[in-house]
This record gives C-alpha cells, sequence and structure tokens, in this order.
C-alpha cells in the first residue's frame, strides 16, 4: 500500500538529554528536503510542560534550511496558551519566509500529572479551558489572516479592528487539529473529540498507542465529514510514529523506550511503545507501516527513537520508505 506522503519529525526536546544537537537536526532537515519520498518536516512545541528548543524558532530556522519541504509543527501543544494575536503574526511572517510551506496542527495540549495545569498558571490558562481556547483561537487566526479590519467578541479574547501584515501566503492557511482520544474517554467527550475535527478542522495528525484506535477514530470522523457534507477522501489524514532499525527487534523497542522516557518521562508501556513504533530490520518495520496505514492515516511522519540519528535516517531513507 503507497502513502501518500512521508513526513520526517526531528527530535528538538532530544537536545536536553544528548540524542541530538541543532546542528545535526538542521543538517538532517537539508537532506530530508533533497530526498523525493519526503514532503514534510516536522518539530513539537511546548511552553514549559515538556522544555524544548521552542518551535516558532526552531521552524525559522528550518524556513532558511529547506527549499521544498513543508514545515510543520504537530502538535502545538501551546497553542490554547499563547496570545493567538501574537500567535498569528508569527505565524503569517514565517508562511511568507518560507513562500507559503508552513502546515499547522494543533491541539488541546492537556498532559496528565499536572505539567500542563502547571504549565498554563503561568498565563491564567487552566486545564479545564483548553479545548475552547483552541477553537477560539482558530476562529481567530482564520479571521486574521484573510480579512482587514477584524473584530473580534469572544469568551477569552476580545478586540477592534486589527489588520494583520503580512498575511499568510497561503489561503487559506491549513489549520489541522492532533487529537488521539482512547479508552478511557468514551461515549459524548469522545464524540465531542471526533466532531471538532470533523467541523473545525482542515485535516487531523493522530498517534497510535494501540491497535486499532487510529482506525476506529477515523470511522468516527469519516462519519461525521460526511454528516457536514465534507469529502473524508480529501480530508488530509497523518499518523504521528516512531522508527528505530536495528537488526535485533526486541533491542530496537528497548533503545526506543528509553528514548520515550528521557523525552516525555515513563508515561508509555512497553506494548504502548511496541504499537506506536516501527522497530526492528528494514523488512519489519515495512510490515509495522504497512499495518498502520491500513488503519486509515494517508500519511505519515516519522521520528526516530534513537541515538544515532544520522545512520538511521540514511536507513529510513534509503531501505525502509521506498519499498512502501
Amino acid at each position: 500500500m503507497a502513502a501518500a506522503g512521508f513526513g520526517f519529525t526531528l527530535p528538538q526536546r532530544g537536545v536536553l538529554f544528548g540524542a541530538t544537537t541543532v546542528a545535526e537536526m538542521l543538517a538532517l532537515a537539508g537532506r530530508a528536503d533533497a530526498h523525493p519520498l519526503f514532503d514534510s518536516i516536522w518539530v513539537g512545541d511546548s511552553l514549559g510542560a515538556k522544555p524544548r528548543p521552542d518551535s516558532i524558532a526552531l521552524l525559522g530556522a528550518l524556513a532558511a534550511a529547506t527549499r521544498r519541504l513543508r514545515l510543520g509543527v504537530g502538535c502545538m501543544a501551546s497553542f490554547p496558551v499563547r496570545d493567538p494575536l501574537v500567535f498569528a503574526y508569527q505565524w503569517a511572517t514565517l508562511d511568507l519566509l518560507s513562500a507559503g510551506r508552513m502546515l499547522l496542527a494543533a491541539c488541546t495540549g492537556l498532559v496528565a500529572g499536572g505539567a500542563s495545569a502547571r504549565e498554563g498558571r503561568r498565563w491564567g490558562v487552566t486545564d479545564r479551558e483548553r479545548t475552547d481556547r483552541l477553537v477560539e483561537n482558530i476562529e481567530i487566526c482564520r479571521r486574521l489572516w484573510s480579512a482587514e479590519h477584524v473584530s473580534y467578541q469572544g469568551r477569552f479574547r476580545s478586540f477592534e479592528d486589527v489588520t494583520l501584515e503580512p498575511r499568510p501566503v497561503q489561503q487559506p492557511c491549513p489549520i489541522w487539529i492532533a487529537s488521539n482520544p482512547r479508552p478511557p474517554l468514551a461515549g459524548p467527550a469522545l464524540e465531542r473529540a471526533l466532531r471538532r475535527v470533523a467541523t473545525v478542522a482542515d485535516g487531523w495528525m493522530t498517534t497510535r498507542l494501540g491497535l486499532g484506535f487510529a482506525r476506529d477514530n477515523w470511522m468516527g470522523i469519516e462519519r461525521y465529514l460526511k454528516d457536514e457534507g465534507r469529502d473524508p477522501g480529501a480530508f488530509p489524514t497523518m499518523a504521528y510514529h516512531n522508527v528505530n532499525l536495528n537488526p535485533d527487534r526486541q533491542a530496537a523497542l528497548e533503545e526506543s523506550k528509553r528514548f520515550l522516557d528521557a523525552y516525555y518521562g515513563p508515561a508509555f508501556s512497553p506494548q504502548m511503545v511496541e504499537a506506536w513504533t516501527a522497530a526492528g530490520t528494514p523488512a519489519q518495520c515495512v510490515e509495522h507501516l504497512r499495518g498502520l496505514f491500513a488503519e486509515g492515516p494517508k500519511s505519515v511522519t516519522l521520528r526516530i527513537t534513537s541515538w544515532r540519528q544520522a545512520d538511521q535516517f540514511e536507513r529510513l531513507a534509503d531501505e525502509v520508505l521506498p519499498r512502501l
């Protein structure tokens, strides 16, 4: 099965624990830009819940380091916390600098264990508000990016007669929602999460932390897209996934677990790591990714869960992607 496209995810948080460097990330971005099978490059985001080099600043560097790739942030976990007028201005500038290559995948940024609550407290944003702020900020950005003399009266932000310059090169400038609802979320809460993607977003990004989760969620989104009169076949979908190449699949999974523990803390069980990572030989990784595509995502962006970023990039580009 062929994918619509492949992205490459830079693990910028790895700068803090020795998995990569800024120089290596920019070099790999240039190599991905020169490789015809990659069509996008992605960074993560946080304003304190999960510290890392800032996504906006890093995307500015990537706009200069690449010429062809779409430049994405997924997910932009700080989106509900950021001032939407400032963010809209920054993102429009990035779209200008990149000649219209920006791709935003916004999310609520909710994190278990209180990290998102501590982050939001600095700006007076509670976890309970994040979903509504996500939707409101999307609406504000779209209006500022497409019209002059914008006035807005919302629950969290109100302003009058704002004209944003520059505007994004892309018209409209896409905003996806990154969402990964899974048990124990069910019933009306699950329905709201999936319907939000279908009614508000221009595309969907997800992760697969258990077999079948991506398929089940996509089936719900597909149904709600049809309710809205939107074509599911034309709706972009992408899986945010991991890869680790090693002749010993168990060793690949164990390194991935160590990497993800350093990246996020010990939040993922070995079973979740296995569902979320194409691990082992090139043949085993290809088989795993084919199973992922069978669950519905039209494309995938891959993060290397290894301390050998450059070597694994070569193997991914030369031995895995061409077989898909």
